[in-house]
């Protein structure tokens, strides 16, 4: 049951990921190895001329074969050479091949041996081509340089699209007084302002341009000034709030009330006027004293003595005086220095953040960047497997059309005439056979593609359309694939949406001029190039045409479109 669930859940956030959309897209350069023609004993290559495809090896009971693609504008006459396992008589062939511009050509061989047929299989590892015409011209891998449009979604990075610079960006990443490209960048409790990250009203300022108003209030917060906060009072000479109390002697000060003695002159804290009265009655006692003891005792010695001693005393007091005056200046500069210490510290802390923010910004841009790699390698790898997949099925059904030509040419039959006996003969009959069969089909073809020809031509009207060298029809004069502008058409008006980009537009009966909704879906290049064309009869019509569909994709009725369900329906019913 878990099982289940877990595939429920799979499948049902399919959508969400399909239907996201490109934020932008880019031309991306990417290099591929691919088979190029390229002059003789030169690395020049030979006017973009292309190496040929082989695909489609079959085995089998009377043949084995292969097809040989064309892709470039020129003929090419290629010298093949290949070894052919199981029942054969000559396990090695090679001979010649022309190939049109653009075409595919059979290469065919008997399982024939001791007058007999069996199975046989072109071994494809074995097939080798040299480039006879044009001349002085050989093939080889080389890596070739491509572009392709990249989908970029920037939530898929953890970024955020800015449309100012058509690039994701990474959110709340930016700073006080950091340029940004779009606002999101900047962090909580800032906003952008001409392309620079500005606080927000409430948040805490050292000056003006700091703030998104460009007012810093006493307060040191952005914004209009409304009062003093934390017990702190508005300072008018400095126009800002200050804590009370907390200058000691000879610190600067903006209001003298910022002094704990609640005294100063030119912005310096002095010594209040207690401890100054007191200083200065101790010090005028002293003297009365010493004067009282002159003035009595002046004539004896005693006296001397004694206002030696009253000096002493006095000197004594004074010195105790003196050192309580210093301890108190020294302790007032202990402690500015260590309030200096604290904001050195603290600045110093802000130094560390800002060098560990900066660390994390530069982490997040290159996992960023290594993500980017990652997506853009395995899209380059998809799209290099739909190509391969799209030029190797592109001439299927060219292919089945020159098989049956091929299996009624006499010169294989020429060429085992006198070891072929009555087996021959047999043979021989079952081709005729095959053939006519071939031939019936071709006409009941030829008669459903004239039938839908003729209801498109008096539709849309005759002169407008024409057949295009595959068959299909196509504009007069613009030359777009008639089925595939109206399948596109028809699909927007029924599910409200365009197809998504780089889809082939499948015939569901194989008959090429049936342009009907109903008889048409849209297949990715690699899922298009795994139907099996030859497979549906014009017998068989829709419903083979779904049952070779539903096997080569390997697909169940449900992952088919609505239109194609109901059709489906509507023919069983």
């Amino acid at each position: 049951m878990k099982k289940y669930l877990l595939l429920f859940l799979f499948l049902f956030s399919i959508p969400s990921v399909i239907s996201q959309e490109c934020d932008f897209t880019r031309i991306v350069n990417y290099t591929v190895d691919g088979d190029l023609l390229f002059y003789q004993n030169t690395e020049t290559p030979f006017n973009d001329g292309k190496g040929l495809v082989l695909s489609d090896f079959l085995k089998g009971n009377l043949t084995t074969s292969f097809i040989a693609y064309n892709p470039n504008d020129f003929d090419v006459t290629a010298k093949f050479n290949f070894t052919i396992d199981g029942w054969t008589d000559e396990s090695y062939k090679d001979y010649a091949k022309l190939i049109g511009a653009r075409k595919s050509e059979i290469l065919r061989e008997l399982c024939y041996k001791q007058e007999k047929f069996g199975n046989c299989s072109i071994n494809e590892d074995s097939v080798q081509y040299t480039v006879l015409i044009p001349e002085s011209v050989y093939h080889k891998l080389a890596a070739v340089t491509k572009t392709k449009e990249e989908c970029v979604i920037c939530s898929t990075l953890s970024m955020q699209y800015c449309d100012e610079i058509k690039d994701c960006l990474v959110p709340q990443s930016k700073n006080l007084d950091q340029v940004y490209s779009c606002d999101f960048e900047c962090k909580s409790g800032l906003k952008g302002k001409n392309g620079i990250c500005r606080l927000e009203d409430g948040e805490s300022c050292t000056k003006p341009s700091d703030c998104f108003s460009n007012e810093c209030n006493p307060a040191r917060k952005c914004g209009k000034f409304t009062s003093c906060q934390n017990g702190t009072q508005l300072c008018n000479s400095s126009n800002s709030c200050v804590a009370p109390s907390i200058k000691e002697i000879r610190q600067e000060y903006n209001c003298e009330w910022e002094c704990k003695s609640q005294r100063g002159s030119n912005g310096i804290c002095e010594i209040g006027i207690r401890p100054l009265i007191f200083y200065l009655s101790v010090i005028s006692l002293l003297i009365g004293i010493g004067v009282y003891l002159t003035t009595k005792y002046s004539s004896t010695t005693w006296r001397n003595k004694e206002i030696t001693k009253a000096n002493k005393e006095a000197e004594k007091i004074i010195n105790i005086a003196k050192t309580n005056a210093d301890s108190i200046i020294n302790a007032s500069k202990d402690k500015a220095n260590s309030v200096l210490q604290q904001a050195d510290d603290k600045a110093e802390k802000n130094k560390n953040n800002a060098r560990q923010l900066k660390q994390e910004a530069k982490e997040i841009r290159e996992k960023a960047e290594l993500k980017l790699r990652e997506i853009e390698d395995s899209d380059t790898i998809l799209r290099i497997k739909e190509k391969a997949e799209k030029e190797a099925k592109a001439k299927i059904d060219e292919a089945n059309k020159l098989a049956s030509e091929a299996l009624s040419n006499n010169i294989y039959a020429e060429k085992q005439a006198a070891r072929i006996k009555e087996e021959a003969k047999k043979i021989a009959s079952k081709m005729v056979e095959d053939a006519k069969e071939v031939a019936r089909n071709e006409a009941e073809k030829i008669k459903f593609e004239d039938k839908y020809w003729k209801e498109l031509i008096n539709w849309k009207g005759e002169g407008r359309l024409i057949k295009d060298s595959d068959g299909y029809p196509i504009w007069k004069n613009g030359g777009n694939l008639f089925h595939v502008e109206y399948y596109k058409e028809q699909y927007k008006e029924r599910y409200g949406k365009e197809i998504p980009p780089s889809r082939e537009i499948h015939h569901i009966d194989n008959i090429k001029t049936n342009f009907h909704f109903e008889n048409l879906i849209d297949l990715s290049y690699a899922e298009h190039g795994k139907i099996a064309h030859s497979r549906i009869s014009i017998n068989g019509g829709f419903e083979q045409g779904i049952k070779v569909l539903l096997e080569c994709l390997k697909w169940d009725e449900s992952q088919l479109p609505e239109h194609i369900k109901e059709e489906i329906k509507r023919r069983k019913n």
